[in-house]
């Protein structure tokens, strides 16, 4: 289990590896597009979780805590 984290960041090292420049400029040339995702993601995930934990019955420190991971 402590080797999980260290392999996930090698994962993610080797995939930043293969971004280029004109990536980057086709994010920076859509913007708009990630604002909106990034606003969607912090709306909708939490409402998601909260709706999920309604769901199943969790306790509110669950709710809460699944809220949070969801953001």
């Amino acid at each position: 289990a402590p080797r999980i984290p260290l392999g996930l960041g090698l994962i993610m090292f080797g995939m930043g590896l293969t971004l280029t420049f004109d990536d980057f400029r086709r994010v920076l040339g859509a913007w708009r597009l990630v604002l909106l995702g990034t606003a969607l993601h912090y709306a909708i995930m939490p409402l998601a979780a909260l709706a999920a934990s309604r769901l199943l019955a969790l306790s509110d420190p669950l709710t809460v805590g699944l809220a949070v991971v969801g953001a």
